[in-house]
């Protein structure tokens, strides 16, 4: 099963060449290459997400933007329609009232942020399974350390009801050394591993203008889910100066 995190980075001017509308060929022609079962989208807004739709046929996009107007960046989560059936939805915001929109940490920036999970089954042999998918804080660890333990509570929560396997992914905005990793590596209940701990040097690039270490998208799974086969990558794909992103998707293709 290939597994991908996927910023897509918003459309905007100042992006100048490399504004989504100048990358979407390169983005469809990707995926289509690839045929990731899952992919975790972040800074989808709604015109992106209307265009990936229209284009990306054999996915089912599930999720909602992070505006309680629904105008706002969506964090979705995708899946091939003819290997995957939906059992579950959910999204709730970081923040001490999940369920308010809009709502976030005092220490946070204006921005709410979101989580959507999915509860997925294998329709070849009923395997069933959770997918989160998230973007944390963009301008402190106090912000995204509150958020990654309540994505953590929540994990700890619906495993009591049904424990199953799950993958978290997303642009957690924390490098490998921050709290907010160690925090995903030092949870023990439940215990995190970390899938794309193999990615060397950056995986945000700002369109190849970074040069030092800038890893801040990640994957992550449960314990007993790790030990099965698996490998990463990056996408660095570059076409005539055109990049997927400002961030290398990360793709895990693992035996699951």
């Amino acid at each position: 099963m290939k597994i991908v995190t996927f910023n897509l980075r918003v459309d905007i001017p100042l992006d100048k060449e490399n504004r989504f509308r100048n990358r979407k060929g390169l983005i469809l022609e990707k995926i289509d290459t690839e045929k990731p079962d899952v992919i975790g989208f972040q800074e989808m807004t709604p015109p992106m997400r209307e265009f990936l739709k229209k284009h990306l046929t054999d996915y089912t996009f599930v999720g909602r933007s992070r505006s309680g107007d629904f105008t706002g960046e969506h964090m979705d989560i995708a899946f091939l329609k003819d290997k995957y059936d939906l059992f579950g939805l959910d999204s709730f915001w970081l923040s001490p009232t999940p369920y308010i929109p809009d709502s976030r940490y005092e220490v946070q920036s204006e921005y709410p942020r979101i989580t959507t999970v999915a509860v997925l089954c294998r329709i070849e042999d009923k395997k069933i399974f959770r997918v989160l998918n998230t973007h944390l804080d963009h301008e402190g660890d106090p912000a995204r350390v509150l958020g990654i333990n309540q994505i953590l509570s929540y994990i700890k929560e619906q495993n009591a009801k049904i424990e199953l396997p799950f993958f978290l992914m997303g642009d957690f905005n924390a490098r490998p050394e921050s709290e907010t990793i160690m925090a995903c590596n030092n949870a023990k209940d439940p215990e995190l591993c970390e899938l794309t701990a193999g990615i060397e040097g950056v995986t945000f690039h700002n369109y190849g203008n970074v040069s030092e270490n800038f890893k801040i998208d990640y994957i992550f799974c449960d314990k007993k889910t790790a030990e099965n086969n698996y490998t990463v990558e990056k996408w660095e794909d570059n076409s005539f100066g055109l990049w997927l992103s400002d961030h290398y998707p990360l793709c895990c293709d693992i035996d699951f």
